[in-house]
């Protein structure tokens, strides 16, 4: 839970700070007493660990960050006791060497309950602490004490309710403030350890370590290469609680999986894999694996603690979900289920490679940590909602999104990708929600696993055999092939083939080995790549595809760009400058170039990035001059001003490009910077290139290729 100081009472005892500090934790107050003098120098310490059973063993890893050389930085528990040293050497868990972040790991572990503290020192200096919990088994009359706030919860909530047992749209705000102010109650009287108040929702941990999600009953909403042999299963953990109108739309899975079984000869439905209500279980999550299509539709919900939560089919047990309830990976609903964290799919889910995942619940991608969980394992790609999603329409878009991806795409001649047929079924049922009833949020349908997932098809519809493609190669070399690129790259309604052919290099998984173009009529080596390559990709442009190659170096890459015209290849102008192409957020196709200008001495790697377009080849939008005056032109330029000046930098220069971007470069003298502004017609605003940052590092040049930059 997040601390935000709001008032510091600070005594000196005989040199040594004590302070009083009175903190706000989202909106609740706590006072609690620190006996040393917190760093500046030494920050942000923190534990991937902070809630364990007792008796149970775990290995967490501890970070800290040093504003300042340190010499050796080590991790003490209570009363000065040494547990580790921590590195910033590449070692012992810490992810970059010389970085400044310090990390360990250390065996975590308690016979007894109650809380251990953690800090970082180095040189007298001493970070913020980090209190690791254990909590044992509950009682019988512990659980009779959870089960008797959970039933006042219900009470309050019924007091709201209608005669069907959900909160009216007018009633949300009223039952939330006198739930919420149930909970503050509770802490004060300190019958909870912690608690966040979160849009919709209400999260907050017992001191048994349980934590409990409450949401309001709500009518409508869902809140709470080779051919691939792909079993599709249906999970509606929720059949069955849902108000009878809502019935045809609930058969929307069912029906979409078996026309994927009747579509593709690849994909099995029956009943053996459509799960319902109380089948839904956690042993059933675990099951998961690789090359099956999950169709998921139920309630779920959202906090800053866990992310999003997806409700299951299995009541929630006091004994037997103890011990991954306290470590954050089960969560107990207000409907008496357990919900599932991405943690319960780090620790439980074995290999999903190849599996995709819809997730029809209310705010299962309002941020990417669920679906992450799922991608991590291998999973080709995740469908979530962006927020609470009225019911009718996010099955709707299940079944839409799906069909769409059995139907051929008449330019493709291949089966709609993911991202093909999630643009069509929102241009049939709705960019979002809106249109199907009244709520504070909005909610769309969102894919994440980047260009990957968008490119996601269920199986490939082939008009000319790549097998006898596959074999002109085999019969030109013995190399193995490491990458086989098949398709129709000059639009020609005639498929070709580019081939990756040699070795996977052992040490950094890079490739080494030759490039090949593939057609009906023989075999032609593009280039020999003796260096350290991957394994190449395709940029689609709708009218024109390139083929794209980068080879790297210790620092960085160079791409090259070729485009295939009947069986001839040649470079695209513009190539071998810059490392990469890649779409950001905005849809903006971006390079990035690869530079050591963080430091006006020349030192400090950075990674500059510039922006390209394709108009009969590929082009970049080049950046004219403009002056500080001219960039004031704008409505909300001066703040931007005065935030960089407030800083200590002074503007070096300033670049806008015709894709609505403007750079302004800045240093105060030692270091470059440069902060990212997009401009419409009389307005400008900070858009960064990582999110949450003001600056980024490095200059941004006019152009990085001056060839082939328009202005």
């Amino acid at each position: 839970m997040r601390i935000i100081l709001s008032m510091l009472i600070a005594l000196s005892v005989s040199g040594i700070g004590f302070f009083w500090i009175l903190g706000i934790i989202n909106d609740r107050y706590s006072i609690f007493p620190f006996f040393y003098r917190q760093s500046e120098l030494l920050v942000d310490l923190e534990s991937e660990t902070v809630y364990l059973p007792v008796k149970e063993e775990e290995e967490s890893r501890f970070t800290v960050r040093a504003l300042t050389d340190m010499g050796e930085i080590h991790l003490c528990e209570d009363k000065n006791t040494v547990v580790s040293e921590m590195y910033d050497d590449g070692t012992h868990g810490d992810e970059q060497a010389g970085d400044n972040i310090y990390t360990c790991y250390i065996e975590l572990e308690s016979e007894e309950t109650g809380t251990v503290r953690y800090y970082a020192k180095a040189d007298g200096e001493t970070s913020n602490s980090v209190d690791v919990y254990y909590f044992s088994v509950p009682t019988e009359e512990i659980i009779n004490e959870m089960k008797s706030i959970e039933g006042e919860l219900s009470e309050i909530e019924s007091g709201y309710a209608d005669e069907n047992g959900y909160v009216p749209d007018e009633k949300l705000p009223d039952v939330m403030s006198e739930i919420s102010d149930y909970v503050r109650e509770l802490y004060e009287r300190k019958q909870i350890l912690d608690y966040e108040i979160n849009d919709g929702n209400v999260l907050f941990r017992f001191h048994s370590g349980i934590p409990y999600l409450y949401s309001p009953s709500v009518e409508g909403t869902d809140e709470e290469g080779e051919e691939l042999s792909l079993s599709v299963i249906t999970c509606q953990p929720y059949e069955g609680t849902y108000p009878g109108w809502l019935d045809p739309y609930l058969e929307l899975p069912d029906q979409t999986a078996e026309k994927l079984d009747g579509v593709f000869g690849n994909c099995s439905f029956s009943s053996e894999t459509d799960y319902d209500g109380e089948e839904v279980t956690l042993s059933l999550i675990r099951s998961f694996s690789s090359d099956e299509i999950i169709l998921w539709h139920g309630h779920g919900g959202y906090s800053a603690e866990y992310h999003s939560i997806l409700g299951t089919g299995e009541m929630f047990d006091w004994i037997h979900h103890f011990g991954d309830a306290v470590r954050g990976q089960i969560v107990w609903l207000s409907d008496g289920r357990a919900g599932i964290t991405s943690k319960y799919i780090d620790e439980y889910c074995g290999d999903l490679s190849r599996s995709f995942f819809y997730l029809g619940t209310c705010k299962s991608g309002m941020d990417d940590v669920l679906a992450n969980s799922f991608l991590n394992k291998g999973a080709a790609a995740v469908t979530a909602n962006s927020d609470t999603i009225f019911t009718v329409y996010d099955l709707l878009m299940i079944q839409s999104v799906m069909n769409n991806m059995t139907i051929l795409n008449q330019d493709t001649e291949n089966y709609h990708t993911l991202g093909e047929a999630l643009e069509l079924a929102k241009e049939q049922y709705g960019e979002d929600d809106r249109g199907y009833g009244i709520k504070d949020s909005i909610a769309e349908v969102l894919i994440f696993g980047g260009e990957q997932a968008e490119n996601y098809r269920i199986a490939e519809y082939e008009k000319v055999d790549e097998e006898s493609l596959r074999k002109i190669l085999s019969e030109y070399t013995s190399e193995p092939v490491l990458n086989f690129i098949y398709d129709d790259f000059d639009n020609n309604d005639s498929h070709e083939a580019i081939a990756f052919c040699g070795r996977e290099d052992e040490v950094d998984g890079s490739y080494v080995g030759i490039f090949y173009l593939v057609t009906g009529n023989g075999v032609q080596a593009i280039r020999d790549f003796g260096g350290y390559w991957d394994t190449g990709k395709v940029f689609d442009f709708g009218t024109e595809k390139i083929f794209a190659v980068t080879q790297y170096f210790t620092t960085g890459g160079i791409t090259f760009y070729y485009q295939i015209d009947e069986d001839t290849i040649r470079e695209v102008d513009g190539s071998g400058i810059g490392e990469g192409l890649y779409q950001d957020e905005q849809g903006r196709m971006c390079m990035t170039d690869s530079q050591y200008d963080a430091s006006v001495d020349g030192s400090g790697h950075t990674w500059n990035v510039y922006y390209f377009y394709w108009d009969d080849g590929l082009k970049e939008y080049g950046g004219t001059a403009i002056t500080t005056d001219e960039f004031r032109q704008y409505n909300g330029a001066d703040d931007i001003l005065a935030q960089i000046a407030a800083d200590g930098y002074e503007v070096t220069s300033i670049y806008q490009r015709k894709n609505g971007i403007i750079n302004i470069n800045c240093c105060d003298g030692i270091w470059n910077k440069n902060v990212r502004v997009a401009y419409t017609d009389e307005n400008v605003e900070v858009s960064p290139v990582t999110e949450g940052y003001f600056y980024e590092e490095g200059i941004i040049k006019p152009a990085l290729n001056t060839e082939i930059a328009t202005y």
